[in-house]
């Protein structure tokens, strides 16, 4: 259920430099016509001429609905150059959402591009750095060079526009919680959201955020929040699977990670979806999915593949352990993004910690701390050096402010 009153939809059309725009505004309840207009104009003066459409779309909601809740669309003080925008339209509408390490390269380009046309262009400095700092996650691209050059590229600009300056904090808010500092991440967070309280991506980051503290059911209520802003999203949608999977709804983790992978979504890129086939016992389909997770990288563990049923079986735990440690001794591993979470799979304490001390410093993108919570992070959060652990990385100052975890 989409839980609206009306349906805006329309179609464009673009020929010799001309486009025309065919729009209907229709209601929900029994497909009733309320509005429809064409509009027509060079490709020069599409930024006006969407602005003219939001007004009359306003306009027509406000004589049916009586108006309110209602707001007039803004004016653009200064619109982009028409060649920018349209650039910057390529980048967010679909390589930006789709994630993976291309797409976000693609858009990194496209918003290069239409910054270099308009230095202005307030839009492509959130593009741009969203996507930097999201690189790092679909790459072997180092975290922190590339987080240094959005606060760069942030800061070298003064935004204006409310929306903007939230996802601009929001951003700041993403780098915080990267770098473990959890109180400055938090209240970022929450002042991106006074900013741009309609922002599905802020309130999937800070679903991420919150799991990372041990905030399930918050994590989950952002999740949720974030789906209902855009629902159609693939990445979003796969984060509300993540956030059922914590919370051992598999049934429900399953559905969310079955949409995101129909609207475009890539599940081997999802450590989230292995974890639900080892849950579900689905071997052969995890067997799969490492295949893919790790297509075209130089080094490819195949006593894991080879080995998936075994590694994976919870009765088989003992030598499961063995195996991945004789791996590891003979310079087999698997690679890093995989390693935290399968010695916490395996209940090997002593490899999960030993991990984290060596990737936390320069490769902290391949910690997935956010599992710690998951219920087979159980022998990991009874470990007798958790509490440590906890206050070594700021969770205890964390909670002490704005509550534990959920258990």
């Amino acid at each position: 259920m989409l839980n609206v009153d009306a349906i805006f939809e329309g179609t464009v059309l673009e020929t010799d430099g001309q486009i025309r725009i065919n729009a209907l505004l229709s209601s929900v309840e029994d497909g009733y016509l309320i509005w429809s207009d064409s509009f027509e104009c060079d490709t020069s003066e599409l930024y006006r001429t969407q602005e003219l459409l939001a007004a009359a779309v306003v306009q027509s909601l406000q004589k049916t609905f009586s108006g309110q809740g209602l707001e007039w669309p803004p004016r653009q003080v200064n619109p982009p150059n028409i060649e920018a925008y349209q650039l910057y339209l390529m980048a967010p509408n679909f390589l930006w959402k789709m994630r993976g390490e291309q797409p976000l390269r693609k858009s990194i380009e496209l918003y290069r591009s239409a910054l270099a046309i308009d230095p202005a262009f307030s839009r492509a400095y959130v593009g741009l750095a969203y996507s930097l700092v999201l690189l790092p996650f679909y790459s072997s691209e180092p975290m922190e060079p590339l987080f240094r050059e959005a606060e760069e590229l942030l800061a070298s600009h003064e935004f204006t526009d409310k929306r903007d300056l939230g996802e601009a904090e929001s951003i700041y808010a993403f780098i915080a919680w990267q770098r473990w500092r959890w109180i400055e991440a938090e209240e970022r967070f929450r002042k991106a959201l006074e900013l741009a309280p309609d922002s599905p991506n802020i309130y999937q980051w800070y679903s991420q955020h919150l799991a990372h503290v041990g905030r399930k059911l918050d994590s989950l209520t952002a999740a949720r929040r974030a789906r209902d802003l855009d629902e159609v999203s693939p990445v979003i949608n796969d984060r509300l699977g993540v956030a059922y999977l914590w919370l051992n709804d598999n049934v429900r983790a399953a559905e969310h990670f079955a949409i995101g992978a129909e609207l475009g979504f890539r599940n081997a890129l999802n450590p989230g979806y292995m974890v639900l086939l080892v849950r579900l016992e689905r071997y052969e389909e995890l067997k799969a999915v490492l295949k893919a997770f790790h297509y075209g990288q130089s080094h490819i563990p195949q006593w894991l593949i080879d080995n998936t049923a075994i590694v994976f079986d919870p009765k088989q735990r003992r030598k499961a352990i063995a195996l991945a440690r004789k791996a590891q001794a003979e310079g087999d591993p698997i690679m890093p993004r995989l390693q935290f979470g399968l010695w916490v799979t395996l209940g090997a304490n002593d490899e999960a910690y030993e991990t984290i001390d060596r990737l936390r410093d320069g490769s902290r993108q391949f910690l997935q701390l956010e599992y710690i919570w998951a219920e087979e992070g159980q022998p990991f959060r009874k470990d007798s050096r958790f509490d440590d652990f906890a206050r070594d990385i700021g969770w205890n100052d964390y909670w002490k402010k704005y509550g534990g975890p959920d258990d």
